[in-house]
């Protein structure tokens, strides 16, 4: 590769792994994170799409199951995905939803991951077209 992106945290990747990445290409290795797994998700979307955005994909945070099916998903639309808490849109998603307007949101998952009350928190960032 010309450059490789490391996603999350030393905690997820340590400083060593990536430093070694960095060494596998010429463009090195950079890291896109954030201080827990919503803000890293927010970060993501925020260094790879601009508003406006058509679609984002929402899966719970508490677990990878539904965000790791949606992934293909997403990627074939060239959507980004956050992450929530099943009765919460965390202040990460809050903001970088309001930021990019998605026209869409597809959320991953049943009730049990995302509750109705979440769902309807992500619906009023939705851009009206």
């Amino acid at each position: 590769p010309s450059r490789v992106v490391v996603l999350g945290g030393t905690g997820a990747v340590s400083e060593a792994t990536r430093a070694a990445l960095g060494e596998l290409a010429p463009g090195g290795a950079e890291r896109v994170s954030g201080d827990s797994r919503f803000s890293t998700a927010a970060a993501v979307c925020a260094a790879g799409w601009d508003y406006p955005i058509d679609t984002v994909y929402v899966a719970t945070g508490a677990g990878f199951a539904d965000a790791l099916a949606g992934v293909p998903a997403a990627a074939k639309e060239g959507a980004p995905l956050l992450l929530v808490e099943r009765d919460a849109v965390p202040a990460p998603t809050a903001q970088e939803l309001a930021r990019i307007r998605p026209a869409r949101i597809v959320i991953l998952g049943g009730t049990s991951a995302v509750s109705e009350a979440t769902a309807d928190q992500l619906a009023s960032h939705l851009r009206l077209t």
